[in-house]
């Protein structure tokens, strides 16, 4: 079974453990057998000091900061959706109906 995860967490209260409920649950579902989808790159855009959901350099979900950030959780979950489109192969899916 293929399972994404998003989180939500406030970067500023936070810096030490921001999100850190996404890294929980990848390591609970990845341990079981889960295929884990809707990895989303660190490219800086969060000023943390650490996090359980980052994993080799790149968030194991989809991390979103409401309470500093909510100009840019629309852009961040449009992106994050298209990505677990392909990732679940729902658009392959989608054509083949309309066969």
């Amino acid at each position: 079974k293929k399972v994404a995860i998003f989180g939500l967490g406030d970067q500023q209260e936070y810096p030490k453990n921001f999100c850190d409920a996404v890294g929980i649950l990848w390591e609970h579902f990845s341990l079981r057998g889960a295929e884990m989808v809707g990895s989303v790159a660190n490219e800086g855009q969060f000023e943390i000091k650490r996090s359980r959901a980052l994993k080799q350099g790149a968030f194991v979900g989809l991390p979103l900061d409401l309470e500093n950030q909510e100009d840019r959780v629309s852009e961040q979950v449009a992106q994050w959706v298209d990505q677990l489109k392909r990732e679940f192969d729902l658009q392959q899916a989608a054509a083949a109906k309309a066969e």
